[in-house]
């Protein structure tokens, strides 16, 4: 290899120094810093300041107090993304997997609005010591993957990730100049996302998405271009990645713990994997789509929160049930279903049309004024001690999550009638431990097999 003149490196970093927003160097050094650390010992052996890092100046601390330095400047969580990108274990665990270069992106957001932080970490062996450098850029202005973004066109405004199109393109131009290079375009999702919509609002949802982008920079990002197709639907091609180490890092990421931050609560999510590899498979980027697409539907029909390849006996696989949203279940079945807290409140979470028509009520409104909110009111008065001792009594029995008891209802129109009830406890992430309940009107029941 021939080696760089001094004009031609200097050309060579100033064209990267503008790409990523800066007119010079200048510019570039009062937004970055740059630290060497031995990493076994954990210490900084080095290090350059910008001006916005001096919250972290001085040689000699440990690399800890960096850390803890960073996280206070820019206001993180111990479990944010861009903190366990630069952990010393996961850097450790990474350079024993092969890979001794990173370089990551993450939006954090400040008071005085969103910020960028892009962080590059190198591995090198140096006598007996193992050298880790870090360089850190932080500014308003960096526009996040840059460096081989260069078109806003091709960005999703939400995460920061390429969209659709700008994803196809690179895949389009790295098939085209790498015919023997082993990819795979990897398609994710987020289990039951819309549930997210539903209870906490499409901003949180969004919140969703973008930890989720975070996640995906910081398992793949030094690999794969990554992009959000849409929706709760993202695409990754990952890059020269033989099939032990993807499979590793595919298993790593749809295992891990997933989780994001509504309103000071945790709240935990999975997600679902679908893949398809390069050439073996497919040599083009609609094919590599429809079979990774192939793949992500085999692993909803088994159950979703895990990964699958994609396989040609796929194909064959029924999709007719992916067509049925619980909306249309609840319509649809030939039952009133109830859901509601196993605590002292009894509150009830969901009622079908099928339970609101047994109440004679109008609406769903109209049924939770009547029976005011609670399970414990739903109950005939006269009843309610009963019921509610025979539950405990059976969900109490070794190895039973079920019970199943008789009782009355009162009518909106104050008819009482006989109620058979089947109930299964369940423990919600979301609720804590609720009741999923089967009711039929036990009047109505034997008028209809009255008839067979």
């Amino acid at each position: 290899m021939v080696p760089l003149s001094t004009n031609e490196a200097a050309l060579m970093a100033e064209n990267y120094i503008r790409i990523l927003g800066f007119h010079d160097l200048h510019g570039y050094v009062e937004n970055s810093a740059f630290l060497t650390v031995d990493l076994l010992q954990g210490s900084i052996l080095s290090s350059r300041w910008s001006k916005k890092a001096g919250a972290v100046q001085g040689d000699g601390q440990s690399y800890q107090d960096f850390l803890q330095a960073l996280k206070q400047q820019f206001q993180l969580k111990d479990n944010h993304p861009f903190l366990q990108a630069l952990d010393l274990e996961h850097l450790l665990k990474s350079y024993h997997k092969g890979t001794c270069y990173q370089s990551l992106e993450f939006a954090v957001d400040q008071k005085s609005g969103r910020i960028w932080l892009r962080v590059s970490t190198n591995i090198h062996q140096e006598g007996e010591q193992l050298i880790l450098d870090v360089s850190l850029l932080s500014s308003d202005k960096y526009c996040p993957s840059a460096a081989s973004q260069t078109h806003k066109a091709d960005l999703d405004s939400l995460t920061g990730l390429l969209n659709r199109a700008g994803l196809e393109r690179r895949v389009d131009s790295y098939i085209g100049n790498h015919a023997d290079s082993h990819s795979a375009l990897l398609m994710v999702d987020i289990d039951n996302f819309k549930r997210f919509n539903d209870m906490f609002g499409h901003a949180n949802g969004d919140k969703v998405l973008i930890t989720l982008g975070e996640e995906l920079r910081m398992v793949f990002g030094h690999s794969a271009y990554i992009s959000r197709n849409g929706g709760d639907e993202f695409l990754l091609f990952v890059r020269g990645c033989k099939d032990r180490h993807l499979v590793a890092l595919i298993q790593e990421f749809v295992e891990k713990a997933h989780a994001v931050e509504i309103n000071g609560k945790t709240y935990p999510y999975t997600v679902s994997l679908g893949y398809s590899t390069y050439p073996d498979q497919a040599a083009s980027f609609s094919r590599l789509y429809r079979y990774a697409d192939t793949a992500l539907y085999a692993v909803k029909l088994r159950g979703k929160g895990t990964f699958l390849r994609y396989k040609q006996e796929m194909e064959t696989d029924e999709r007719s049930q992916l067509g049925f949203s619980l909306e249309d279940l609840a319509k649809g079945l030939p039952g009133a279903i109830l859901i509601y807290k196993a605590d002292k409140t009894e509150q009830i979470l969901f009622a079908n049309d099928e339970l609101i028509r047994i109440f004679g009520c109008d609406d769903l409104e109209d049924f939770l004024d009547l029976v005011k909110g609670s399970f414990r009111t739903l109950v005939h008065p006269d009843d309610v001690e009963r019921v509610e001792a025979s539950i405990q009594n059976q969900i109490e029995q070794e190895d039973l999550d079920r019970d199943f008891v008789e009782y009355r209802i009162i009518t909106k129109q104050g008819e009482v009638k006989e109620i058979f009830d089947a109930g299964k406890l369940v423990h919600s992430a979301y609720f804590g431990d609720v009741f999923y309940v089967f009711l039929y009107d036990k009047e109505e029941q034997r008028r209809l097999l009255a008839h067979c």
